[in-house]
C-alpha cells in the first residue's frame, strides 16, 4: 500500500448519505474534498442488496418521500427512479402468498388493524418504554395475522428485526 500526502480543503468522515450530500455541496463551493470510508462501498445504510433474485432496502428508503431531504436529492440530481408505495395498503407475502392489507384480511383482523393504526396515536408511550414489542403486542392484538403485519410495520419504522428486544413505546412512538 502506497501513501500519497495529498492536501485537501476538507475531509469528510463517511460515505453515507450526509457524507456524500456534504462532499457535493463542498465540492460545488469550490472546495477540494475527500471522503473517507471505512467499507468497501459508498452510500452507507442507502443500499439496495440483491440476495436470491429478491432486492432488499437496507436502510432508510423511505427518506426521500417529502420534506428537506426530497428537495436534497433534487437540487443535487439524484431523485430516485420509481414510485412511492401507496400510504393506504401494504402488501406482504404470508406462508407463501400475497395479502394486502386491508383488502386481503378477514372482516375482523380488518376491524382490529383499523382500530389498531387508529388508536397508536392515543397510547401513553412512556408507559410502555420497557415492555418489548412482542409483549405489548401478544398481550394488545388479538388476531395472529395483525399482530404480524404490526411486526412488520415495527420492523420498518425502527430497523430492527427482533420484537423481543425492541421498546414497544419507542416504535409506537
Amino acid at each position: 500500500m502506497t501513501l500519497e500526502k495529498n492536501s485537501y480543503d476538507t475531509a469528510v468522515i463517511g460515505g453515507g448519505l450526509t457524507g456524500l450530500t456534504a462532499a457535493v455541496y463542498l465540492a460545488r463551493s469550490g472546495r477540494s474534498v475527500v471522503v473517507l470510508e471505512k467499507e468497501s462501498r459508498l452510500g452507507g445504510l442507502a443500499e439496495t442488496a440483491k440476495m436470491n433474485g429478491a432486492l432488499f432496502n437496507l436502510g432508510p428508503h423511505a427518506m426521500y418521500e417529502g420534506g428537506a431531504a426530497l428537495r436534497i436529492l433534487n437540487e443535487l440530481g439524484c431523485m430516485p427512479e420509481g414510485g412511492y408505495a401507496a400510504k393506504g395498503s401494504m402488501i406482504g407475502i404470508l406462508q407463501g402468498r400475497i395479502v394486502e392489507v386491508p383488502t386481503g384480511l378477514t372482516q375482523e383482523e380488518n376491524m382490529e388493524w383499523r382500530g389498531l393504526m387508529g388508536g397508536l396515536s392515543q397510547i401513553d408511550t412512556e408507559s410502555i418504554r420497557s415492555v418489548s414489542v412482542q409483549e405489548w403486542a401478544e398481550s394488545s392484538i388479538r388476531r395472529e395475522r395483525v399482530r404480524l403485519f404490526f411486526y412488520a410495520m415495527c420492523r420498518q419504522w425502527s430497523y430492527c428485526g427482533d420484537m423481543s428486544a425492541l421498546s414497544a413505546g419507542f416504535a409506537i412512538e
